[in-house]
């Protein structure tokens, strides 16, 4: 059964194109977001019934919409996503109408970043050879294979809706690296 949970002075604002995950032991953790054409790069967790913005350090991700993110072994991995603050329709709401002007100013990011949930410290992994920068991909994890697999997204250079990615590429935890796993058809 569905129910809304009373805001709180943590409670995050409200926003979309964020990433909600779960760690292994069941707390949500939100992350990035737009909302009232504001970006957020902030972390939240709720945990049983109350949210706490989280005080973390480190090289923290660039306030970014439509990323990806997962927890694998202790660490939230964030990916992908981008800038964008739409001007048109008042204020950079999702839903606006989009002028593909506008897109072209937008930043696109690539660059894994982590945050070790023990010590709230990000950190962006170097040498990691990152997929190019996406925003809209899926993202997954796999515990019992240590890795993380990043699917489809569109690309800096396909603004055009329907011009969009489709390589499966894997990360591998052990190694701190990511590696195509599907050439493009």
């Amino acid at each position: 059964m569905w129910r809304t949970v009373e805001s709180t002075p943590e409670s995050p604002a409200p926003r979309a194109g964020h990433v909600l995950v779960k760690t292994a032991d069941n707390v949500l953790l939100l992350h990035g977001g737009l909302g009232d054409g504001v970006l957020f790069d902030t972390v939240h967790e709720f945990r049983g019934e109350t949210w706490r913005l989280l005080s973390t350090t480190g090289t923290k991700p660039a306030a970014r919409t439509e990323h990806v993110a997962a927890v694998l072994g202790g660490e939230l991995f964030v990916f992908g996503g981008w800038n964008a603050q739409l001007s048109s329709g008042g204020g950079g709401e999702i839903g606006d109408e989009i002028d593909v002007g506008e897109l072209a100013e937008a930043e696109f990011f690539g660059g894994t970043f982590s945050l070790n949930l023990a010590t709230q410290r990000w950190q962006r992994l170097t040498g990691a050879s990152d997929p190019s920068p996406r925003r809209g991909a899926c993202f997954a994890s796999s515990s019992q294979q240590a890795a993380l697999y990043i699917m489809g997204g569109h690309t800096s250079s396909t603004h055009v809706p329907d011009a969009v990615e489709s390589t499966l590429i894997r990360f591998d935890l052990a190694q701190r690296r990511w590696a195509f796993v599907a050439p493009n058809p």
